[in-house]
């Protein structure tokens, strides 16, 4: 669609390279934790996907539709959430997704990531997982907000 968000329609033509880059960071940062990988590869690779996060994540920072499109998005997820009771009020539990690949890509980026920081102490690993993490969430943020309504700012409390 082309009133879709820069953004959104970027992931939408990146999803697969997005998931390729999310599923090797996976691999690499549990390669590290193992000591399969050396640890120079491990931070060139958290070097890497993290630049391709932070564009990404400053082409969502400055495009104002999607922001309006992110607002509008939320709005319906609150009615939503208030419709299937408290428990989707605080946990989301019963919302859409969204992109179900990035998801399940997303799911063990954040293990490792948990992992790596809090039981083995491994900062590359760590820092390889979280910029994984934090593309995956980007894109997956991006392509929820496909379609919504681009003419409109939603107060977040209302």
């Amino acid at each position: 669609m082309d009133d879709d968000p820069f953004v959104s329609r970027l992931a939408r033509r990146l999803r697969w390279p997005i998931a390729l880059v999310g599923g090797a960071s996976a691999a690499i940062a549990s390669a590290d934790l193992l000591s399969w990988a050396p640890d120079r590869l491990t931070v060139y690779t958290a070097v890497a996907v993290g630049v391709a996060a932070a564009i990404l994540f400053l082409c969502a920072v400055f495009d104002m539709k999607l922001q309006r499109a992110v607002s509008a998005l939320n709005a319906d997820r609150r009615a939503s959430a208030r419709q299937r009771g408290w428990v989707a009020r605080i946990t989301g539990f019963g919302l859409p997704a969204g992109d179900r690949v990035l998801l399940v890509v997303a799911l063990p980026l954040l293990l490792v990531t948990l992992v790596a920081a809090n039981g083995y102490h491994r900062a590359p690993a760590a820092g390889l997982g979280f910029a994984g993490f934090f593309l995956i969430v980007v894109a997956q943020l991006a392509l929820m907000a496909r379609s919504q309504p681009t003419d409109r700012f939603l107060p977040p409390f209302s």
